[in-house]
């Protein structure tokens, strides 16, 4: 019987998309700063970013709402808080991703996680956010993050992002990891198309050996509203899928 690992990723991956994605559509030429970043005062401001998305699979679907919350000490850190629920909606080939059972009777799972943690900014368009949290509702996990997002090439026309972001799940003892590459395709004064491929892999626990899926990544976003979103297609352990994510960044200055 197929099962599949705690849906984990999906707020993280947006991420990739959106600080960072401003960071690359208004950049500048500005000379940098001689002071480290993790040391180099600025100006405080609270990030905020809620978000939403879905996944669709042959063996099982998810939605998923939440928020970001991310306070600056530094040009290079900052404090982040993270709130997510998901809601799974489980098919006759799944059981349950939270625990090792064979009971498919219920068929919607609800839980949410909740994260604290750092961010940590090194080098201009990249950034390392570091969490820990404990889930609550149908999951009762203590779960250990890192989303890793750097873009390299910035000055070139078509920037490349790389985002990786690997879970622990405590409860289940399955360890899951988004893998994403893209490029920015095209740019206008207030649009950005991003192209690319992904996916995920879990392994650990109850599952034998490593399982995952992965396609391609569509995305757009836009400088002026900061606003955007991601679709994912493709194919693996749960069958033929589809992803999407969307967002909407605030910053507010103190």
């Amino acid at each position: 019987m197929r099962r599949v690992a705690v849906l984990t990723g999906i707020a993280g991956l947006l991420f990739a998309s959106s600080g960072a994605m401003a960071q690359v559509a208004q950049s500048t030429s500005a000379p940098p700063s001689q002071t480290p970043r993790l040391e180099a005062a600025t100006s405080p401001h609270l990030d905020i970013t809620p978000f939403g998305g879905g996944f669709v699979s042959q063996d099982y679907d998810d939605t998923n709402e939440g928020i970001q919350i991310e306070q600056s000490l530094t040009q290079g850190l900052g404090l982040v808080g993270r709130a997510t629920g998901y809601q799974l909606y489980l098919r006759k080939n799944a059981v349950s991703p939270l625990q090792v059972s064979s009971n498919e009777v219920e068929a919607r799972l609800n839980f949410g996680r909740f994260e604290g943690g750092v961010d940590i900014s090194p080098l201009e368009g990249t950034n390392l956010y570091l969490l820990g949290g404990h889930d609550a509702g149908d999951s009762d996990a203590f779960v250990v993050e890192g989303d890793l997002s750097s873009w390299m090439l910035e000055s070139s026309a078509h920037p490349v992002n790389l985002f990786i972001a690997p879970v622990y799940d405590t409860e289940n003892k399955v360890t899951s990891g988004e893998f994403d590459l893209r490029v920015v395709a095209a740019r206008t004064p207030d649009w950005t198309f991003i192209a690319g491929a992904g996916g995920s892999a879990y392994g650990g626990g109850f599952i034998h050996g490593a399982d995952g899926q992965g396609g391609a990544i569509l995305g757009l976003y836009n400088t002026y509203w900061k606003f955007g979103g991601d679709l994912q297609a493709g194919y693996g352990t749960p069958g033929g899928y589809g992803e999407f994510t969307i967002y909407k960044a605030f910053s507010l200055w103190e």
